[in-house]
């Protein structure tokens, strides 16, 4: 009991926080927004593209739909508030071998306060590889390997008093961020995200859910500033059988158009404690980009009682494909 009660004290200033940012952020939103531009027009205008690449296998496959379904450690890049489904403690690896001949790495850890919330920390990496580098006059001046890098701390928590029970209240969860890249020449800055979840409705089929991340950093690149991808989502979630969820997300980046989001997952039990999932997607983020079998994605996965393995596919044309292999651990 006196171990709940220091959890408690420790989290008590946070949820006083959240609970604070919970009435300021549907107002706050259109300041967020005022000086942003979703269009294709202001391309090449962000900074820590990097932020916008997606993790896990899961999600990925399911069309990146999924700021209304992510459940665990995952749950702190999706949406923050979805951290409050961690029952104990989840661990989160993905590694994805990206366009390019670059590499994108993923980790992530969360754990349940119980009567509190929870919390999760993360970490985000970019490999570009080595790239030779030359002076004007064509000349070789050696290699260098740029990178990124961003470590996430969150919190989700209920807002309570406005129902009896955890399942009928609203969920907020936070977090901030340091990001760092390195072309030849490396900078940092922090940023935040925000993240809400509507109590579930329909008999505990549906559900919203309301994202806002990467607010307020800006990298420099030699002599010019430019801002993070501020990204807003608003998903749901919706349980169509015991076995078969559908997802939605509307997506606005700030230096692109905004796009739509679609996916589905199937679960088939093929053991005493073991499960298939099949799932796909569609999203139609950067539709008239580039050509050939593109904007679709496909992926499974197989889960036990703690160990969870996914695997997920997704062309872009003729870019080439990119996958994602994700592993989870619940205990």
């Amino acid at each position: 009991m006196r171990s709940k009660g220091r959890f408690a004290n420790f989290f008590a200033a946070p949820r006083a926080l959240s609970l604070a940012a919970a009435a300021l952020l549907p107002a706050l939103l259109p300041g967020l927004c005022a000086g942003a531009s979703f269009s294709r027009e202001a391309a090449g205008t962000s900074s820590g593209e990097f932020l916008t690449i997606v993790v896990s296998a899961r999600c990925s496959s399911m069309g990146e739909a999924c700021s209304g379904l992510a459940n665990d450690a995952i749950a702190l890049y999706w949406n923050p508030a979805g951290l409050i489904d961690v029952a104990g403690r989840s661990l989160v690896f993905m590694h994805a071998p990206y366009l390019a001949d670059t590499v994108f790495d993923y980790a992530a850890y969360a754990q349940n306060v119980p009567d509190v919330g929870s919390w999760g920390v993360s970490v985000q990496y970019m490999n570009m590889g080595d790239i030779a580098g030359t002076n004007a006059s064509g000349q070789d001046t050696g290699s260098f390997r740029p990178y990124d890098v961003a470590v996430t701390l969150g919190f989700a928590t209920y807002i309570s008093g406005l129902n009896k029970y955890p399942e009928e209240r609203f969920v907020l969860g936070a977090g901030a961020k340091i990001v760092s890249s390195k072309i030849t020449q490396r900078d940092s800055t922090i940023a935040a995200d925000a993240g809400l979840l509507t109590p579930y409705m329909f008999d505990n089929k549906f559900r919203l859910s309301l994202t806002v991340s990467n607010m307020m950093g800006s990298l420099r690149y030699y002599q010019e500033s430019f801002p993070l991808p501020l990204t807003l989502r608003a998903g749901s979630r919706a349980l169509i059988a015991k076995s078969w969820d559908v997802t939605a997300d509307f997506v606005a980046v700030q230096d692109s158009y905004p796009f739509i989001a679609m996916g589905t997952e199937i679960r088939a039990p093929i053991g005493k404690t073991t499960r298939l999932a099949l799932r796909g997607g569609f999203n139609t983020r950067s539709v008239s980009d580039y050509e050939g079998f593109r904007n679709v994605s496909m992926g499974l996965g197989l889960g036990g009682s703690f160990l969870a393995v996914d695997y997920a596919f997704t062309p872009f044309g003729d870019l080439g494909n990119a996958q994602r292999l994700s592993c989870s651990l619940s205990f």
